[in-house]
């Protein structure tokens, strides 16, 4: 068995960083024992040159070899033009953008489409099960050259008819659309960006080596951390986000397909649920591969004999509260349970109380103690990618910035600065942690709903599925959420704004707003509707506008989050600068709240199925704050 990969790289349209990319992803993959890399990159990475490559992995790949595939550079999404008939499906107008695209013509098309990579991925894993796929793009991207500088760039559009074409054309020459699956092929893990009408970033900090896509820094930084672990795919994506969204908390990386799969095998990970244990001394036990894991100082874990198949505290033979932790490996004092103190080889530790993880913030020394009085925040360890930073300008201002710029005016020292400073950053990190909550463990379930919106100009709806996910200040925003279910469901709405600032929007309904099947609530109503809206005036738009104070030089993202539950759910903590204990009889998503906005520990192990079940969706776009 060969570990073989393809590393694309395609550097087009003021695309920077794409090389180092490559050569990062390539050293990263040479530790985990690949011996067969090839690059495709520079003149090389055309249209003919990317597919000539696959086509060779292709032809050598054997069965039961390991096969990667990545891709670092543009990606394209096509738009319909208005009359334009669209017999393309939507999951095929994505398209990647080699070297050559700008050299598209009428009739030559360029790019190279999601159906002709599907086909691709198809012959591939004919040869071989076990194959992944990682494509660190999205139809527009955003990056830069300095640290606080995210701009904009799209590549240059292409219309339904031009692709139309295309793919018709590659059909005529035999392209086999039926190894196309329309649900994602089933033998490869997919790992991607961001989501299909999202952006993808790029960011690198001056003088710093290592990749400069978001994706790809955090894919290779976490399949370090995870060296000598077997962890799934699914585990490690967990961890890729948490380390993306500390430099853009609205970027959303996925992995599709067979992600519950051990890294690079076929096999699938047997212990969901449980973490490996290593006993060090008597008195203290480790848990490996603690970031990706997610291991948090304060989690209280029960230590099992490797035999038992599921978890019964009965069967714990020792405790472990962390109180040390890397991002290799967490350890805490053991407390044994049974006589003679005794942990079997090959035991397993099951997470019982978990601790809200903490954001990284980099600060001067001088200012160290401010950040330790933080619930949701921490110092940022030595060369630690951090979600924010405290800069002090040559005058001795203070002021916080995040990846994009500063999110205030500079203020002098003093008490009730430096008190403001604190607000500050548990603002911003009290913000970031609520974004995950579509990673938090529970109770969760895949909500029968549909959500659109979108922007509403003269009148008409203009979906950010197809008008791409950008608005300007001023702009009349439109949501709708739709249940397509059987069962009555709970919503809430809530916004996390341009300056981190955490908004219900359905106040009026706090237990969230019963959404029959069938039934419509659409942003800004204060009912339900059974028929799709359509005037603008039901639609509840909102008006967007751009916070006072905050600096007005590049677009900033937004996101409205989406919390669905089978039950009444209090989203009253949202709101809250402190929050007493929980009832343990309130739903599952009440008591994930109670425990994001409060940073006490909570009690993991699954509510009882009638307690209900939850989900959270998400609409997000990028703001740019200057009037159309």
């Amino acid at each position: 068995m060969v570990r073989r990969a393809l590393l694309v790289g395609a550097e087009t349209f003021e695309l920077v960083g794409v090389g180092e990319d490559v050569a990062v992803v390539e050293a990263t993959l040479r530790g985990r024992g690949f011996t067969d890399i090839r690059t495709c990159q520079g003149d090389a990475a055309t249209r003919d040159g990317i597919i000539a490559a696959y086509e060779k992995l292709i032809a050598d790949t054997q069965d039961g070899d390991a096969v990667m595939v990545y891709y670092s550079g543009h990606g394209g999404y096509v738009h319909p033009l208005p009359g334009e008939a669209v017999e393309v499906a939507r999951t095929n107008r994505q398209f990647i953008v080699p070297t050559d695209y700008g050299e598209s013509k009428p009739g030559d098309f360029r790019g190279i489409t999601a159906v002709e990579l599907s086909v691709l991925l198809g012959r591939l894993t004919e040869r071989t099960d076990n194959a992944v796929v990682v494509l660190d793009c999205c139809h527009s991207a955003m990056m830069s050259r300095d640290p606080g500088a995210l701009l904009a760039k799209q590549v240059p559009d292409a219309t339904m008819v031009d692709l139309q074409a295309h793919v018709r054309k590659q059909v005529e020459a035999g392209l086999a659309v039926d190894l196309a699956e329309p649900e994602g092929n089933k033998k490869a893990v997919r790992v991607a960006a961001c989501g299909q009408d999202q952006f993808a970033y790029q960011q690198r900090q001056a003088g710093v080596t290592g990749a400069y896509g978001l994706l790809t820094e955090a894919l290779v930084t976490a399949l370090r951390e995870a060296a000598g672990v077997r962890v799934s795919w699914a585990r490690l994506i967990v961890r890729v986000r948490q380390l993306v969204q500390l430099n853009f908390a609205h970027q959303w990386p996925s992995a599709e397909g067979p992600s519950e799969r051990v890294l690079f095998e076929t096999r699938a990970d047997d212990a969901v649920g449980s973490l490996p244990v290593v006993v060090v001394d008597d008195a203290t036990a480790r848990i490996d591969g603690a970031a990706v894991l997610g291991v948090q100082v304060g989690d209280e874990f029960a230590v099992v004999p490797g035999t038992v198949a599921e978890f019964d505290p009965a069967d714990a033979v020792a405790e472990v509260r962390i109180e040390r932790r890397t991002p290799t490996d967490a350890s805490g004092p053991l407390t044994y349970l049974t006589r003679g103190g005794e942990v079997p080889a090959g035991a397993r530790a099951y997470r019982t109380k978990a601790t809200t993880p903490q954001v990284p913030v980099r600060v001067p020394a001088e200012l160290a103690d401010v950040v330790r009085a933080s619930m949701f925040a921490r110092v940022a360890d030595p060369g630690e990618d951090a979600a924010m930073e405290v800069v002090v300008d040559e005058d001795g201002l203070l002021c916080l910035h995040d990846s994009i710029g500063p999110l205030h005016r500079p203020r002098r020292p003093g008490p009730e600065a430096l008190r403001g400073l604190l607000d500050n950053i548990d603002r911003v990190a009290r913000a970031t942690v609520l974004l995950q909550i579509r990673d938090q463990d529970g109770w969760t379930f895949d909500a029968p709903v549909t959500l659109e919106w979108g922007r509403i100009a003269n009148g008409v709806r203009h979906p950010a599925q197809v008008d791409g996910p950008t608005v300007h200040i001023g702009d009349a925003m439109y949501l709708e959420v739709r249940n397509t279910g059987d069962v009555d469901l709970y919503v809430s709405l809530v916004d996390v704004g341009l300056a981190y600032a955490v908004t219900p929007l359905t106040p009026f309904a706090p237990s969230g707003v019963r959404l029959p099947p069938q039934g419509r609530y659409p942003l800004g109503g204060t009912s339900v509707v059974q028929e799709s809206p359509y005037a603008t005036r039901d639609l509840g738009a909102a008006t967007l506008e751009w916070p006072t104070g905050l600096d007005a030089t590049a677009p900033r993202p937004e996101t409205v989050l989406v919390l669905i539950s089978t039950m009444p759910h209090d989203i009253s903590a949202l709101r809250q600068s402190s929050v007493k204990s929980v009832d343990r009889k309130q739903s599952p998503l009440t008591a994930l709240l109670h425990h994001l906005c409060s940073g006490q520990t909570r009690d993991l192990r699954p509510p009882p199925r009638a307690a209900g079940q939850y989900c959270a969706l998400a609409a997000e776009f990028m703001v740019v704050p200057q009037w159309r």
